[in-house]
C-alpha cells in the first residue's frame, strides 16, 4: 500500500509499484501535504482518470497510466463540492453558493458556468443519451439541456422548503426526484407528467431529517433503491411489479448516506454513517461484502469508476483511499457473513392513472433457477449440439452485457451467437432444393462484374446468390446483392446453409421494405435516417443541402450494401454483432451515427464525385463510438418487431414487391432458362 503526499503544481503518483493491502483492498491513500482535506473525487468516462477537488479549491487531475497528476485549476476556498464527468474531456464542479463551473482538462479552460441554483449543489446526474441532465441543490431541481455546447434550463422543480435529495435519471430515461412533502416520483422528460409515485413511511410523518437521503437505480433499470434515516435502513422497489421491501441494517452501520450500484449488475454499494461500506445483493438479499476499519479509516463517500475495477472512498479524515474491488471481493474478511437481510414490510407503488411503472421502465429478470443437468442428443451433429448448449447456457440480456463490455462478441463463438439470436431454423432439404437447382439466369455473367480470384468463395457467391433468385424472383433484379452478400461468405465460418439463412433473415428483417419499394429505393426508411441527421446534426444536414446532395441518396449507398465499401473486417463483424443484437431499426439510427461520425469528411467534399468517391472506400474511424452514438439516437424510438425465419420451408410470399415490374422479367429468365436446357443461346440474349 502506497501513501502519496500531494503537491500543488503536480508530479509522479507513484514512485514504485503499489501493493494491495490484502485485509482491505487498498493500495493508494492520497493525503495532503497541508491540513486541507479533500471534499470529491470522481473518474472520467475511459476509467483511467480522475480528478479531485480539496478545501483550498485546488483542483488535481490524476493520470493512471501515465503515473502523474498535475495542477488543473484554483477555484478558491471551498467547504463542499459535487464533481461529475460530463465528457471525456469535460468535468463540471458545483459548490456550495450555487454555482456551477465546466472545465475541459485538456486546455484547463473554463467552458461555461452555471448560476441557476443559490444554495449548496446536492448531486449531478445525466441521462443516458447525454441529451439532459438534472442537478440537485438544497432548494430546487433543474434539468438542463445539454446539446448545445452550454447548457440551458428546460424545466425547475421547486422544494418550497421540504426536504430534498439529490434527483437522479434511470437507465429507461426516467427521472427521479424526491421531496419529503410529495415522496418519490418518476416523470417523463419529454412532456414532465407524473408517471408513477414511490411509496415511503417516512412522507409528512416525520421531519425532513428523518426522511429519504439518498436515490439509487440499477443500469438496467429494475431495481429502484432508497436510503432512509429514521429506520436506519433502505427501501428497494420492484419496478417491474412495484413492490416494496424495507431493510434494516445493523445497529452499529446507523443511517445509509450513499448508494452506488456497480455497472451491470444489482450489487449496490451501501455507505453507512460510522464509515462502513456494505455490498449488497439486492435480488438474493444478502450482504457480499463489508469493507469496515472505523477506527482508521471511515469512509464518508465513494465513486466508482465506469468498469467497477477501482473505488475511490473519502475518508473523515479528509484523505483519499483508492481500492481494488477485484482483491477487496477475493481477499476482504467478511465482517458480516452472507447474512439474509432483515425484511421489515412489503409495500406496493401508488400507480398514477392508467399508467404503470412497469410499461415504462425493462421486464423483469428471472428468478435465479437451480443449475440442471443439460442432456444432448447422441444423434445431433456437432453444430446442433453446440447450438443446443449454446441456447442452455446464453441469454440474449447475457450477449448484451458482453457487448455493452467489451464492444463485441467473443470471435471464438460470434457466428455461433449470430445464429442463435436470429434463431436459424436449418432448413437442410428446402437449401437442397434450392441449391440444387440450375443456376439462375441473374448469375451467368457474375463473374464480369465480380471478378474474384478466389475459385471456391466466387462458386459459392454463385450459389447463394442463385438460391435467392429463385427464392425471391426480385432479388434477382437487385444490382447491389452481389456486394451485401460477399461478406459473409467472405469472413462467417460454418456451412453454406448458415451463411445463406443469416442473408435471408438480414433480407427478411432489416431490407424488408426494400422489397416493397422495387424499383425505388426504401424512402420511408430514408426519411427516417434523414431526419436522425438533421435532428443531431444541423450543420452537416445544411452542407448536403448547400451542395445538392440528398442525406436519402447517400444513406441508400451505404444500407443497401451493409457498409461493406466503408467499413474494415474488423469493424464489420463488430457493427453486425450489434446489429443481430437488438431490433432492425437500430440499423437506421447507426446509419445516421455514421455520417454524424465522419462529419469532418463530408463537411470537406464539393462535388458529387467526391461524394460517391468518399462513400466508396473504407473511412477510418473509431466504430465503438459511432456504435455508442447510434443506441443513444436509438433510444425512445419505436422498435421494429424481428421475425425469425421459419422451420420447414423457406417462405415464399414473406416478403412483397411490385408483380407487375417483376413479371416481364420472369418470363425472360424462364425463356434463357428452356434455352439453356436445350443448350442453345439466343441471338437477343448475345445481344445484350
Amino acid at each position: 500500500m502506497a501513501t502519496v503526499a500531494i503537491r500543488l503544481r503536480g508530479g509522479r503518483i507513484w514512485n514504485n509499484t503499489p501493493r494491495i493491502n490484502a485485509s482491505t483492498g487498498i493500495f493508494t491513500i492520497l493525503n495532503q501535504l497541508s491540513k486541507r482535506k479533500f471534499l470529491a473525487v470522481c473518474f472520467n468516462q475511459s476509467g483511467f482518470k480522475f480528478s479531485t477537488v480539496d478545501s483550498g479549491g485546488n483542483l488535481h487531475l490524476f493520470h493512471v497510466k501515465e503515473n502523474r497528476y498535475s495542477l488543473l485549476r484554483e477555484l478558491g476556498e471551498l467547504k463542499s463540492v459535487i464533481m461529475q464527468f460530463i465528457s471525456e474531456d469535460r468535468l463540471l464542479i458545483g459548490n456550495e453558493r450555487g454555482s456551477m463551473l465546466c472545465v475541459n482538462i485538456f486546455s484547463k479552460k473554463t467552458e461555461f458556468e452555471l448560476k441557476a441554483h443559490r444554495k449548496n449543489i446536492l448531486g449531478i446526474s445525466l441521462d443516458p443519451t447525454h441529451q439532459l441532465a438534472v442537478t440537485t441543490s438544497t432548494d430546487c431541481v433543474i434539468v438542463w439541456n445539454t446539446a448545445s455546447s452550454t447548457w440551458v434550463r428546460q424545466k425547475s422543480l421547486v422544494a418550497m422548503g421540504a426536504g430534498i435529495c439529490p434527483a437522479v435519471f434511470t437507465e429507461a430515461g426516467i427521472l427521479l426526484t424526491y421531496f419529503s412533502d410529495e415522496g418519490i416520483k418518476g416523470w417523463k422528460t419529454k412532456t414532465y407528467d407524473e408517471i408513477f409515485e414511490l411509496s415511503d413511511s417516512s412522507r409528512t410523518k416525520t421531519s425532513s431529517k428523518d426522511g429519504i437521503t439518498c436515490l439509487a437505480t440499477s443500469d438496467d433499470g429494475l431495481i429502484v433503491v432508497a436510503g432512509e434515516a429514521r429506520l436506519g435502513g433502505f427501501h428497494v422497489w420492484d419496478s417491474t411489479t412495484g413492490r416494496k421491501q424495507t431493510f434494516e441494517l445493523p445497529p452499529q452501520c446507523g443511517e445509509v448516506v450513499q448508494i452506488e450500484f456497480l455497472p451491470r449488475s444489482h450489487l449496490g454499494g451501501i455507505v453507512c454513517r460510522n464509515g462502513d461500506i456494505l455490498f449488497v445483493d439486492l435480488t438474493s438479499q444478502t450482504v457480499e461484502l463489508t469493507i469496515a476499519d472505523a477506527k482508521d479509516m471511515g469512509i464518508a463517500s465513494i465513486t466508482l469508476s465506469p468498469r467497477s475495477k477501482y473505488m475511490a472512498g473519502i475518508a473523515h479524515d479528509g484523505s483519499i483511499r483508492i481500492f481494488d474491488l477485484q482483491a477487496v471481493f477475493k481477499y476482504t474478511q467478511r465482517r458480516l457473513e452472507r447474512m439474509k437481510m432483515k425484511v421489515i414490510h412489503p409495500d406496493l407503488v401508488k400507480p398514477k392513472l392508467e399508467e404503470k411503472l412497469h410499461s415504462n421502465l425493462r421486464s423483469k429478470t428471472a428468478k435465479k433457477a437451480k443449475p440442471k443437468l443439460i442432456k444432448l442428443d447422441p444423434d445431433m451433429s456437432f453444430t446442433e449440439a453446440a447450438e443446443s448448449l449454446l441456447q442452455t447456457l446464453v441469454s440474449t440480456r447475457r450477449i448484451q452485457s458482453i457487448l455493452k463490455e467489451t464492444g463485441e462478441l467473443p470471435k471464438k463463438y460470434r457466428f455461433l451467437i449470430w445464429r442463435y439470436q436470429l434463431k436459424l431454423p436449418s432448413n437442410v432439404e428446402s437449401y437442397k432444393t434450392l441449391a440444387s437447382r440450375a443456376p439462375h439466369p441473374s448469375v451467368q455473367n457474375l463473374r464480369q462484374e465480380y471478378p474474384l480470384r478466389d475459385k471456391k468463395l466466387f462458386q459459392k457467391l454463385q450459389v447463394v446468390l442463385s438460391c435467392l433468385a429463385h427464392w425471391s424472383p426480385v432479388c434477382a433484379r437487385f444490382s447491389y446483392l452481389p456486394s451485401l452478400v460477399f461478406p459473409f461468405l467472405h469472413l462467417m465460418d460454418g456451412r453454406d446453409l448458415d451463411k445463406f439463412e443469416v442473408v435471408l433473415s438480414f433480407l427478411l428483417n432489416w431490407g424488408g421494405s426494400w422489397f416493397r419499394y422495387f424499383p425505388n429505393p426504401p424512402l420511408e426508411v430514408l426519411s427516417r435516417v434523414s431526419r436522425l441527421v438533421e435532428d443531431q446534426d444541423p450543420v452537416l444536414a445544411r452542407h448536403f443541402s448547400v451542395q445538392g446532395w440528398r442525406i436519402e441518396e447517400a444513406a441508400w449507398l451505404l444500407m443497401k450494401t451493409a457498409f461493406t465499401t466503408v467499413l474494415t473486417d474488423v469493424a464489420w463483424l463488430q457493427l453486425f454483432d450489434h446489429v443481430f443484437s437488438t431490433d432492425p431499426g437500430w440499423y437506421e439510427a447507426f446509419t445516421a451515427a455514421f455520417f454524424i461520425g465522419v462529419r469532418s469528411n463530408l463537411l470537406a467534399l464539393e462535388t458529387t464525385d467526391e461524394l460517391d468517391i468518399c462513400l466508396s472506400n473504407e473511412i477510418h474511424r473509431n466504430i465503438s463510438k459511432i456504435i455508442h452514438k447510434a443506441y443513444r439516437m436509438h433510444q425512445g424510438r419505436t422498435s421494429q418487431e424481428f421475425t425469425a425465419i421459419p422451420k420447414g420451408a423457406y417462405p415464399q410470399r414473406a416478403v412483397r414487391y411490385p408483380d407487375l415490374e417483376v413479371d416481364s422479367q420472369l418470363k425472360e429468365y424462364a425463356r434463357i432458362e428452356a434455352a439453356m436446357r436445350a443448350r442453345v443461346v439466343p441471338i437477343e440474349f448475345e445481344k445484350r
